[in-house]
Order: structure tokens, then sequence, then C-alpha cells
């Protein structure tokens, strides 16, 4: 049985923000309007003592002084687009350029993304479905898109579906940008308890703005190799090539497909709480909070670098500017769908 009730969660500019409370015996999520962001997320132990496992904060004025996107959706395109522009029917769009030193590519969808805007909400049987209305040329994308975000709680599962349908041919990606520490906020600290598998033989080659070359690499041997299980702990993470941490693409499958998959299994040897994520989505993008700076979060907790981990299922980045990847373009006779599904054990 899942039960929802909503409240008021914060004012921003005069409007408020809404927060649902959609709950199983298992699961506790809330949910805002904001961003149509995933708040918190409580769930028992090995001992059934129930905690909050992902960063967030308590008000909206923090989720935009500390530049932060928590729990939010991503979109209308999630990742890296090179140089901040692409082309499609042979006409060139440009983007914000927010990303890199000086500011050179997108990212996340630009300035103002999916994750600053107020989404209407409608509760339904076991969750609550967000809408958002992007308008031609927002952000520089073409084509109104309507987006469509449903959070259910089923037992011990959450379930994350984006849907969106457009006027005009489009690019678009979306993914939830949640944190998770399994050891949970009474517990908060370095992830080097925690082990991560993901059944991944590549990862996508980037150069040194974290762009995609197109060339995959072998995972075999390498630090990026995480079939069977690494635990990670500050020396693991000093392995991995370029960046001290993970901040990498893992390549699922190849190709676009309803099929699902595991992409990932997170398990902490010290809560003894274990998540499973599973994705309709050909890649998740496996990040290790390598530039956080010791930001005050929920319940007065510091998150400081390498203290949580995201993993965004999403399309490969820069996809609009590399053919031989999944294609990302939304036509008028089509819809985007796509699941993500996390798993509590």
């Amino acid at each position: 049985m899942t039960e929802i009730t909503a409240g008021i969660f914060d004012n921003y500019n005069g409007i408020d923000i809404q927060i649902f409370t959609i709950q199983s015996k298992n699961i506790v999520a809330n949910v805002l309007t904001y961003g149509a962001l995933l708040q918190s997320l409580f769930v028992p132990d090995k001992n059934g003592a129930f905690d909050d496992v992902t960063t967030g904060f308590d008000n909206i004025e923090d989720y935009n002084n500390k530049g932060r996107k928590d729990g939010s959706i991503m979109g209308r395109y999630a990742g890296r687009i090179s140089n901040a522009s692409f082309s499609l029917n042979d006409q060139e769009y440009e983007l914000f350029k927010i990303n890199g030193d000086p500011p050179k590519h997108s990212i996340h969808g630009g300035q103002f993304g999916f994750h600053t805007k107020i989404w209407t909400p409608k509760i339904i049987t076991n969750g609550v479905e967000l809408t958002y209305i992007s308008e031609d040329m927002e952000e520089g994308y073409p084509g109104t898109l309507t987006v469509t975000i449903t959070y259910e709680v089923v037992e011990n599962e959450l379930k994350i579906t984006y849907k969106a349908v457009t006027d005009k041919d489009t690019v678009i990606n979306l993914t939830n940008h949640a944190y998770f520490n399994l050891d949970g906020h009474s517990n908060w600290g370095k992830l080097n308890r925690h082990e991560i598998r993901i059944p991944s033989d590549f990862v996508l080659e980037t150069d040194d703005e974290s762009i995609p070359t197109g060339e995959f690499i072998d995972v075999s041997r390498t630090a990026f190799d995480l079939r069977n299980g690494v635990l990670l702990t500050d020396q693991i993470l000093g392995f991995v090539p370029g960046s001290n941490g993970y901040d990498h693409t893992y390549v699922l499958k190849t190709e676009a497909s309803s099929v699902e998959k595991l992409a990932a299994r997170v398990e902490s040897f010290s809560s003894g709480r274990v998540m499973e994520v599973y994705t309709t989505q050909p890649s998740v993008q496996f990040y290790t909070a390598n530039i956080f700076t010791g930001q005050v979060g929920k319940e007065g907790v510091v998150y400081e670098k390498q203290s949580c981990l995201a993993l965004e299922t999403q399309f490969f980045p820069d996809s609009p500017n590399r053919p031989e990847f999944p294609s990302t373009v939304l036509t008028p006779d089509s819809e985007f769908f796509e699941t993500a599904r996390f798993v509590f054990f």
C-alpha cells in the first residue's frame, strides 16, 4: 500500500513550492514541484532503521545559492554538448555556454535548465506526476516540448518515468541527478565502505574537457572495470585516470532500445543497505562528487568531496554532435519514454 500526502515545502518568488511524500512500508520519498526534484529518500538499514540516503537542502534558497542540482531533473539535455551548439535538419542551434574555463560548452540544459523550473503536479496511483512545458527556443532548443516526470513508490522500489512530446524536431536527454550515500545522514561520511558494481565492458573516452572523442575504452585491466564490484576507498578513487575519482559514462548498450538493464549495484558494508539501479537508457554516468567543497545540507550534514555518488541514467553526452551514438532526436510523431528504477534491499 502506497500513501501520498501533499504539503508546502517553501515559498519561492511568491510561489508556494509543494512537497509530496510518497510512502510504502519500505521507502519514503519526498518530491518537490521545484525542479521536479527528489528532496529526500528514506530507506531502512540492516536493523530496520530508516534514514535519508540522498543529498539535498532544507529550502529553495540553498538549492539556488549553492549552485546545486541535487535530486533534480536535468533537461532539455542532461550532460555536455560540445561548443554549446549542434546541427539539426541542416540548421545550427546555439546554446548557453556554461561549462569550461572559460565557458565553452553546454551542460545540463543551460543557464536555466529544468532543475530551475516549477512543475505542475498531479497525484496518481502510487506516486506523483509532474509536468513542465518548455517553449520553442527555450535555452536555444527548437520545439515546444511537453515533459512529464512520474515518481512512483511500490514496496522497496522507487521508479522514475520520463515522457516527452514535441511539436518540432528537437534533441532531448533527461535524467535525475540524485547523489547517494547508503550510510545515511546519521552516519554520513566518505564512500570507503561502499562497493559498486557496474556491468559494463566500455566507458566513453573523453578529452581533457570531458567531451567524448567518439571512442570506447575497454575497461579490462583498468580502474574503470567495475564488473565484479570495487570498494570505493580513497586509494581506488586515486587510481582513476585524469580525475582522481569517477566521472565517466559507462556504456550499457550501443543503440536505443526499450529493454531494461541493470545499470549498477551499490552496497554499504556499514549500513547493510543495497541499491540496484535499472534503466532503459543506453548508459549511466557514474560520478563520485569529486568537486564537492563541504556545503552544509539537510540536518546540518556537511557534504565533503567524495562523500556521495551519482548514477545518472541517460543517453551519451554530446550525442547531437555524434551521429555514431544512439540518437537523441525527438520528432513530433514519436514520444520520448524512458524509465529508471531504484530498488533497495
